[in-house]
């Protein structure tokens, strides 16, 4: 085997490796680190969810029996608790006149109040995110199997999903059990793909290019809100697709020469040929 070959067989892999990992460490490490502002109503479902509850045994699906009681006794307070918002409802005139005796000591620190207040990570977006993919629309369409919004299952999808992108990535990296990190990365971007661009077009038919299968916006400059729209999807849709490519790719090709799989489980080497063609060319 000349020096190219084996040149081809064992640099690109470690290429690819050092991409991937890149690319799913960060990734991974972002859902558990970096910090996301939650809705009122994105608290609410996050909470509902953490609780195990399904939406079957919320009581504000039964009308109440306005014979037994009269609209004044109704406690607003008590049925915003109960759909799983954490409000304060205080009006204008409600307000204190004079401010707590403890306030007249000190002055609010603003940094505490920040930092009581509950900090949400991309993780829990993801799990957001999967429990209204799995909830049906009014037409009863989803694009996730409904067992997978049920209790605390979305909780468990997404951390499920951090891991193999943070883990995966590291072991990348390092060239240790390196197909099978590569497959499961593939599986997640399979998911993503899915989720993004194929699934919204099969499920609830959204249009969009090519025709045959509508998964991105027809390419339009002109205007620049949208060409910016054009860009975004076309860039997320081209992204998902170059790192699938690329972990069934590594797969395919094993962790190269530079690797724990190589010292662990002692792979061997690319097989030479012992039958050649000797034309004079210098390549045999």
């Amino acid at each position: 085997m000349v020096f190219r070959q084996r040149l081809g067989l064992s640099v690109p892999p470690v290429l690819l490796r050092i991409a991937l990992a890149m690319t799913f460490i960060w990734a991974g490490a972002s859902k558990f680190m970096a910090p996301m502002a939650l809705s009122p109503e994105q608290e609410a479902t996050l909470l509902e969810i953490r609780s195990g509850a399904t939406p079957t045994d919320a009581p504000t699906e039964t009308p109440p029996d306005f014979d037994d009681a009269a609209p004044a006794e109704i406690d607003e307070d008590s049925v915003a608790m109960e759909r799983g918002y954490t409000l304060t409802l205080v009006q204008d005139g409600d307000a204190p006149t004079e401010p707590p005796a403890e306030s007249l000591d000190a002055a609010p620190d603003a940094t505490a109040e920040a930092d009581a207040s509950p900090t949400y990570t991309g993780k829990d977006m993801l799990t957001i995110d999967i429990k209204e993919m799995a909830t049906p629309n009014a037409e009863g369409k989803a694009l996730l199997p409904a067992f997978m919004g049920r209790g605390k299952m979305p909780i468990w999808i997404a951390l499920s999903v951090s891991l193999v992108e943070l883990i995966g990535g590291v072991l990348i990296l390092l060239g240790l059990l390196t197909r099978v990190s590569s497959l499961m990365i593939a599986g997640v971007m399979v998911g993503a793909i899915w989720l993004t661009s194929i699934g919204p077009v099969v499920i609830y038919g959204n249009s969009g290019w090519p025709r045959f299968l509508q998964i991105l916006p027809a390419i339009d400059y002109s205007t620049q809100g949208n060409a910016m729209e054009t860009f975004a999807a076309w860039q997320s849709w081209t992204f998902q697709l170059a790192m699938l490519m690329a972990s069934l790719s590594l797969a395919c090709l094993g962790p190269g020469s530079i690797s724990l799989d190589r010292i662990f489980f002692k792979k061997p080497g690319p097989v030479v040929a012992t039958e050649y063609d000797d034309d004079g060319d210098g390549d045999e």
